[in-house]
């Protein structure tokens, strides 16, 4: 599986609490570059697509990660002594919208990701026989955690669309 792939290769650059940037991609790669990196226990920072270059430079400065993957591309940005440590048991790091100010980042952690997926689970009753059509942005936490996360951990398959798109909607569940 990819994301054991991704985990060995994060496990050669970064230590848990480390912070990884993970770029704007809605593709089966997100769930790999994801579960990869939550896996070796580092910290994942999904980078919000519309934001402009100088918004998502700023984001990336106070994020202080160790590493950046955006694509198929890798940048280290610093070493791992390098960058700010954070505990842990955080499991990612999002950053509000910025409606009244810069965005500020929140820390979640990984009881906290698994409550919320425990308690969805319960009530959305997903099944390795469901499939989800997913175009939400994956830099929130409904489509990442809610829609991703709590998709794959039910045994559900997940079709990503890289954007919305009303007539590859139909065609994606027809």
């Amino acid at each position: 599986m990819r994301s054991r792939w991704w985990q060995a290769e994060f496990e050669k650059t970064v230590r848990p609490g480390d912070r990884i940037v993970l770029g704007p991609d809605r593709s089966p790669d997100l769930a790999a570059l994801h579960l990869g990196a939550l896996a070796c226990g580092a910290v994942v920072v999904p980078l919000n697509p519309s934001l402009s270059p100088p918004e998502q430079s700023a984001l990336i400065e106070s994020a202080a990660p160790a590493l950046i993957v955006t694509g198929s591309v890798a940048n280290n940005q610093g070493t791992s002594e390098s960058a700010h440590r954070i505990p842990p048991s955080t499991a990612l790091l999002l950053f509000t919208s910025g409606t009244t100010g810069k965005p500020k980042s929140v820390p979640l952690t990984h009881d906290n990701l698994l409550a919320n997926l425990a308690a969805l689970s319960d009530l959305w009753q997903r099944s390795e026989h469901d499939r989800v059509l997913h175009m939400l942005p994956a830099h929130h936490f409904h489509g990442l955690v809610l829609a991703l996360y709590g998709s794959l951990l039910a045994g559900s398959s997940v079709v990503m669309m890289p954007r919305f798109d009303a007539r590859g909607a139909l065609d994606a569940i027809a």
